[in-house]
């Protein structure tokens, strides 16, 4: 746990510009992450959540390069059990 926070407070040193997306849920994370995506002026994105199919995933780092984005240590990836009601 500490050794997160240390790479956490490190990466937030080297990208001091980065847009941290703080939301507790996932749901809210996703939705939070959009804007700065398409943003031109956002380079760098910490704790970017991702939905493909039924899977989820975590990326530490999320940096733009060129018109796309390159993920830097990608973690947290499970299936994801959607209940509709």
């Amino acid at each position: 746990m500490e050794q997160g926070l240390e790479f956490h407070n490190r990466a937030r040193q080297l990208y001091p510009d980065g847009i941290l997306v703080q939301r507790r849920s996932y749901t809210a994370s996703l939705q939070e992450t959009m804007l700065p995506m398409r943003d031109p002026n956002v380079l760098t994105i910490f704790e970017v959540p991702f939905l493909i199919d039924d899977y989820t995933a975590k990326t530490d780092i999320l940096k733009r390069n060129g018109k796309g984005w390159h993920p830097h240590i990608t973690c947290s990836c499970r299936a994801n059990k959607l209940v509709i009601s």
